[in-house]
């Protein structure tokens, strides 16, 4: 919000300095991230010699007897053929697209509860604290349950449900529309996560958890960048077909 007052300075737009601003933080906490990224348990040397043969063991025990830890061609081979990397990378597309919605369409749609811009980008923001809070909450549970599904599903219904308020937004208060934003944003910010850690979870050793991750969140990207095209299309016909469009 405070970047919009950033607009003519070196004469630069403010939403240029969006992602000025913006780039230079990515640089400089990936810069600063590298001296602290842990490294693989057989090299970490903050691990003593017993806690890196009990990792290594619990690490074993959760693979069972399926490994991956070598990269060659037969390896390369069952990492393309392995049909777990395509469909859960189905699945994060269709959710990261409630994420990407989210971003997208609810300043738009707080302006057109009647809000002026700037109180907009304010009102925006405990949408975005109560999904955080949800998130963080939701991934104990799940994590304390050893279960992905249904948290996962439950994220989906959620933010479906505030989907089917916003295609009925004519008819509705501007409270029930602003509770769908809370609805789709949890929902979605709910369900990515797990995802993500639900297909790290059923791929064995280093190789193929980080090939798999690579695709699944890389094709993540396409998603946004339809996502934005979209958005800047038929955000000129009408509210109602970008919310079937993110909803489907």
């Amino acid at each position: 919000m405070s970047l919009s007052y950033m607009d003519g300075i070196q004469a630069y737009s403010s939403w240029r300095w969006v992602f000025i601003l913006e780039g230079i933080a990515t640089v400089v906490i990936a810069l600063i991230a590298r001296l602290f990224i842990v490294d693989w348990p057989e090299t970490a040397n903050f691990l003593s010699e017993r806690e890196r043969e009990i990792l290594l063991a619990r690490l074993r025990s959760d693979q069972q007897q399926f490994r991956m830890d070598r990269l060659d061609k037969q390896a390369v081979r069952r990492i393309l053929y392995d049909k777990k990397i395509y469909l859960g990378t189905l699945m994060y597309l269709g959710v990261l697209n409630t994420g990407y919605a989210a971003s997208f369409f609810t300043p738009s749609i707080l302006r057109d509860m009647g809000w002026t811009s700037l109180m907009a980008q304010v009102m925006s923001i405990p949408v975005y604290v109560v999904a955080a809070i949800t998130t963080l909450c939701m991934s104990l549970l799940n994590d304390k349950s050893r279960h992905r599904f249904g948290f996962s599903l439950t994220g989906c219904a959620i933010a479906t449900l505030g989907y089917a308020l916003l295609l009925a937004q004519q008819s509705l208060s501007t409270g029930v529309n602003y509770f769908a934003l809370f609805a789709i944003t949890a929902g979605g910010f709910v369900a990515q996560p797990i995802l993500i850690g639900w297909q790290s979870n059923n791929m064995s050793g280093h190789y193929k958890q980080a090939i798999a991750s690579a695709v699944q969140i890389g094709f993540g990207t396409v998603v946004g960048s339809s996502r934005a095209i979209s958005f800047c299309l038929l955000r000129r016909l009408c509210n109602l077909r970008v919310t079937g469009l993110v909803s489907g």
